[in-house]
């Protein structure tokens, strides 16, 4: 039984309070060691907060630094100060300012109290006006700049800079606190600029409608269109000009009128299993591992992440930009550490513990805690100190742990079930007692760490592992979970409710190519353990979750892990690494690669369903707004449909194909740019459809427009986000990049990784169980249009 084994198992803790209760009175006892951590505790506590303080102002006031703040406030006292009045060689006008600013200063020490030295309320007063002239300075800035912002010219540019943007940038650069001055300013924090950032616009009802229509009609039939033009003319007329007269007021007192709708209708609200339906995932860097250590790796990989949430917290990453001007939304990355998804009978939360310490570790069905960082609960222990601990959980689950329950080894199944059922069987078994205490220690945690112990044999079955695993070995609730395998290679799983794929790419890059690559010389010893660079301090071991489950308990979770691995048998993924070419040769075509790329999957799925174009959703940023998540661009368009017609047609040229593909690409590349600007069709539409469903308003066209699959689902992973590598002199320093399911049952998913000049990579897939798809076969139509692709512009050359 489950419960005898956690009573011989249990490692008895000291208990720091204890209580007595007799007829007379309640006794408590706090124990010694309680003092110690309880200090620790309130200590870190409090100076987590009064970095958060400190952030805050610095925020408010940047990018003036304190001097400026100090003689501000030191030029009225000054003049306070002053017992001969203005300077008699001073011109009239000048007098007369400094006399009127000296009397209502006078005026405003009038209303502290008498008794004060004078010393102090000139201080005081002198305090107050400075603060206040900071801050106004520091608002006006924040305006004028929100203003410019505003302009969207910069992105439309594609035949050189214009003198408007010039300017813009210009001015832009100034405000933000980029001017020549630097040594004289404060650096930026990582939310210095939030408050600056514009909110993002409801594009005009009729555009929306507009965009609509164009991007579907290559897909609809002609019968089929004209309904939805009906449709769509008369949802402009009528409940249309209601909904949207909501969504702008929305928009006026909302950080972003989509977001929180985003995050709750299309994420939290979900109640199918997140894991192949929502989390996705990320590869390794393409670089051997500096260590085939799996302890060793494991530790580096922890250390960089815990350093990288040291430095999120106390905000000193500089905020990123576009093109070194334009400065983008970091909202997302508040919630990368220590945020766990809570199930929900209607609805999921997200939470977020920000005292947490510690890590959960998962090896072999054991789970284990881990306390990584150190006393101050700060600055995360030493490598040297994580790879023994690592090393001590892969010696006690492989050789000294009783092997668990086949319940116990399947806990984590529960986050891969249906999120109602799985908010039940927390309730019933996991809201008291022992069951409870170590859930808590799982969600509280920083993040999540599997230990496996057998190596994916290539690639594919690598992003199989880390997609799904068996369907009982990924945590799929936190923000995200690392795996590591015996060879030294890792990867992640990402829940994806809280941020968006660049936010744990960023992550990903500071704590690999950034930290871990560039330093692994001096980071490893020559036999592969982390070095020892101080004295190694005692640590108690990690410490075994216990659970101790009913029959009823165990057939719950068992049921779950049954219908997860339905769900994960059920998915075909593909990696496919193709080497003929790469960005490189594509920039050349003088295509944007992005584009090249869609149009290439159009190609594919056109040969793929014979003839056919399908609703096609491709993700960009919307960053550059407030709380700005995502929008999708809708590759499939006339120009990219005339295209690939016109390439499967032999009576036309190939100088031609390419004249239409130039044509297909660059009205890609322009929605691309809506896209990004808040001219999506998408988000605007779903903002309609909720706030219809709110005021109980029907709309057969909103209701028609979202119902479509999206049959074809893509996105381009981001690479080298911080910029500060040379990726083409070490191109091993790439990734190949994640991937996610499709998004339908007769669809396909595909990523792509387009930055390598001499390569790309592709995560191709789709469900078994619909006998219309095969990723495989995808893969193969793929790779042939692309090739194919090539062989069209290098026949041209000879037309």
């Amino acid at each position: 039984m489950a419960e005898a084994r956690s009573a011989v198992s249990y490692r008895a803790q000291p208990a720091n309070l204890s209580f007595e209760v007799t007829d007379n009175e309640i006794v408590f006892r706090l124990s010694k060691n309680a003092v110690p951590s309880l200090v620790t505790s309130v200590t870190s506590s409090a100076t987590r907060r009064l970095i958060r303080v400190r952030n805050i102002i610095s925020n408010a006031l940047y990018p003036y630094p304190a001097w400026q703040w100090a003689a501000l406030a030191a030029a009225p006292a000054a003049l306070m100060l002053t017992e001969h009045g203005s300077p008699a060689s001073a011109p009239e006008a000048v007098r007369s300012v400094l006399d009127a600013a000296r009397h209502h200063l006078d005026r405003m020490e009038d209303w502290l109290p008498k008794e004060l030295p004078r010393e102090v309320s000139v201080g005081a007063v002198a305090l107050a006006t400075g603060t206040a002239a900071v801050l106004l300075m520091s608002y006006t800035r924040k305006a004028l700049l929100r203003a410019l912002l505003h302009y969207q010219g910069w992105i439309y540019d594609t035949k050189g800079t214009s003198t408007t943007t010039m300017i813009w940038g210009v001015l832009v650069q100034l405000l933000s606190g980029h001017h020549m001055f630097k040594l004289l300013r404060p650096s930026a924090l990582t939310y210095s600029n939030q408050s600056s950032l514009p909110r993002l616009p409801v594009p005009a009802l009729a555009d929306t409608c507009r965009r609509y229509l164009a991007s579907v009609q290559p897909i609809l039939s002609p019968e089929e269109f004209s309904k939805m033009e009906t449709l769509c003319a008369d949802f402009e007329r009528h409940e249309g000009r209601r909904l949207q007269r909501y969504c702008v007021a929305k928009s006026w007192v909302t950080p972003n009128y989509v977001t929180d709708w985003w995050e709750k209708y299309v994420y939290l609200n979900g109640r199918d299993p997140i894991v192949v339906n929502s989390n996705y995932y990320i590869l390794d860097l393409k670089a051997e591992p500096p260590t085939h250590r799996q302890a060793a790796r494991t530790a580096s990989v922890v250390w960089r992440c815990l350093d990288v949430k040291y430095k999120l917290d106390r905000e000193q990453y500089a905020p990123m930009v576009v093109r070194g001007t334009v400065p983008m939304c970091m909202w997302q990355f508040e919630r990368t550490f220590s945020t766990t998804r809570i199930p929900g009978v209607e609805c999921d939360t997200l939470r977020t513990f920000p005292e947490s310490k510690h890590i959960a570790v998962l090896r072999r069905g054991h789970w284990y805690t881990v306390e990584v960082l150190d006393g101050a609960g700060s600055r995360p222990i030493a490598p040297r100190e994580l790879e023994i601990q690592f090393n001590w959980i892969i010696d006690h689950a492989d050789r000294h742990a009783k092997p668990p329950t086949e319940a116990e080894a399947s806990i984590a199944a529960l986050t891969a079930d249906n999120r109602t059922e799985w908010a039940k069987v927390r309730s019933m078994y996991f809201s008291s007692h022992i069951n409870a205490s170590s859930l808590a220690m799982i969600e509280s945690s920083i993040f999540v760490v599997a230990l496996e112990h057998e190596t994916p044999t290539d690639l594919s079955s690598t992003a199989r592992s880390l997609f799904h695993g068996d369907g009982r070995t990924r945590w799929a609730d936190k923000s995200f979970m690392l795996i590591t395998y015996p060879n030294g290679r890792m990867g992640l799983h990402c829940e994806h409710s809280w941020a968006d794929a660049p936010v744990i790419g960023f992550v990903v890059e500071m704590s690999l190519q950034v930290g871990e690559y560039m330093e692994k010389d001096t980071f490893f010893t020559k036999d592969g353990h982390c070095a020892i660079t101080g004295p190694l301090r005692p640590r108690a071991p990690p410490t075994p979750l216990m659970w101790d489950f009913s029959m009823r308990a165990e057939e719950a979770i068992m049921a779950s892990f049954a219908r997860a691995q339905n769900l994960v048998s059920d998915v075909e993924l593909e990696v496919v690494v193709f080497s003929d070419f790469g960005k490189g040769f594509i920039k050349q075509c003088r295509v944007s690669p992005d584009a090249f790329l869609q149009m290439a999957l159009q190609l594919a799925y056109f040969r793929e369903s014979q003839g056919q174009f399908v609703l096609t959703y491709e993700s960009s940023m919307t960053r550059l707004f407030l709380h700005g998540r995502t929008e999708t661009v809708r590759p499939v368009t006339h120009p990219s449909a005339n295209f690939v017609r016109a390439f499967f047609d032999p009576a036309v040229s190939n100088k031609e194909r390419i004249r239409l593909l130039s044509l297909a690409a660059d009205n890609h590349q322009n929605l691309y740019r809506d896209a990004m600007t808040g001219k999506g069709v998408d988000r605007h539409l779903f903002a309609l459809y909720v706030m219809s469903k709110g005021l109980n308003v029907r709309s057969p066209f909103l209701e028609a427009a979202l119902s479509m699959k999206w049959k074809l689902s893509t996105s381009q992973q981001p690479q080298n986000q911080t910029g500060m590598l040379n990726l083409r002199k070490y191109p091993d320093l790439l990734s190949y990049g994640g991937g996610f399911g499709p998004v339908t049952d007769d669809g396909y998913g595909v990523s792509y990784m387009v930055a390598d000049d001499d390569g790309l990579s592709f995560h191709i897939s789709c469900k078994r169980s619909c006998p219309d798809t095969d990723s495989r076969r995808f893969a193969a139509h793929l790779i042939q249009s692309l090739r194919e692709l090539r062989q069209m512009f290098e026949d041209a050359k000879n037309e």
